[in-house]
């Protein structure tokens, strides 16, 4: 969330992102790749369903339907009025990739930043997962709480005040999905389909107790660090349940750097259409086919955008 081009050392960050990095040097690293949209809601529409995100009404960030009138955190200025069309998310009878992979025999799960409604048809367990662990929300907005949810009902699960001290939030997102993948695969013959959308480093930026001061260069780059921390112990995991060979893993981003980050001298940054704000990084590997991706640690100069991933999955 708000990762910029520059923010992983493979692309030149000035901190480490190993396991981020090791996607690349495993599979293929697409050098240039874009968002579709350079603010949160309308990228991940576009990521989620394969559609440029006017068509689905979404061409503006989300906002809660349950308290819309609260002050937001310090680092959102202004309130929204309505969607295009007055939607409140992403409709219901939009087609995602986690229902066409759950109508194939996946077990489907999200985890971490939702952001694309609160209520009803737009709730992520009504869009295709069985399962979501995280917040519906954005970290800066009010209310912000992290809830499980299960066939379009949730509840919340550390009460309703998160706003005021996420410095937990990787962790408990990295135990929730590390949980979920070990219960799918050892109790079940389904493959899985997981969409870890962590908050971080969005901000109003936070980091967990271990990691604050790490790397002696601000809390945004320990908070990176922490996020690329727990992605090496969740690959950990999957190498020990035996599947890490056979899961095509993918990373990027919903768009360019807002208050801090690097774009890596690209012009403009979130909210602008320059390159800054769209150009985001991206990696894919599949350990078990990666002649599908191309020779290991390649680069690919060919352009994409996050409409391409839904289609190339299936492909895939």
């Amino acid at each position: 969330d708000d990762l910029g081009y520059g923010d992983i050392s493979l692309n030149g960050a000035i901190y480490d992102t190993p396991n981020i990095d090791s996607i690349g040097e495993e599979g293929a690293e697409l050098t240039n790749f874009y968002s579709s949209y350079s603010v949160c809601s309308p990228a991940r529409f576009a990521a989620l369903t394969g559609r440029y995100p006017y068509r689905g009404h979404a061409d503006n960030v989300i906002y809660p339907t349950v308290n819309t009138i609260s002050p937001f955190a310090a680092t959102r200025l202004f309130n929204s009025i309505e969607m295009g069309a007055n939607v409140d998310g992403m409709m219901g009878d939009e087609i995602t990739v986690a229902e066409t992979f759950k109508a194939a025999g996946y077990a489907t799960g999200a985890f971490g930043k939702w952001h694309l409604g609160d209520y009803g048809e737009y709730l992520p367990t009504n869009q295709g997962f069985d399962y979501f662990y995280g917040s519906h929300h954005v970290n800066d907005m009010t209310p912000f709480y992290h809830v499980t949810e299960e066939n379009g009902e949730w509840e919340i699960v550390h009460g309703t005040d998160e706003l005021k001290d996420q410095k937990d939030a990787t962790k408990l997102i990295h135990e929730e999905i590390t949980e979920w993948i070990t219960d799918t695969v050892t109790s079940s013959d389904e493959p899985f389909f997981a969409y870890y959308a962590s908050p971080w480093p969005h901000a109003p930026l936070f980091v967990g107790d271990e990691f604050n001061g790490k790397t002696g260069m601000g809390t945004y780059a320990d908070c990176v660090t922490e996020f690329d921390y727990y992605l090496g112990e969740l690959f950990g995991t999957l190498e020990e349940l035996g599947e890490l060979d056979d899961t095509i893993i993918i990373f990027t981003s919903d768009n360019g750097p807002a208050l801090e980050g690097s774009t890596a001298d690209l012009r403009g940054a979130k909210y602008l259409p320059y390159e800054g704000g769209q150009k985001v990084p991206f990696m894919i590997r599949w350990d078990n086919d990666n002649g599908a991706l191309g020779a290991k640690g390649s680069e690919r100069e060919n352009s994409a955008v996050l409409v391409d991933l839904f289609p190339t999955l299936l492909d895939l």
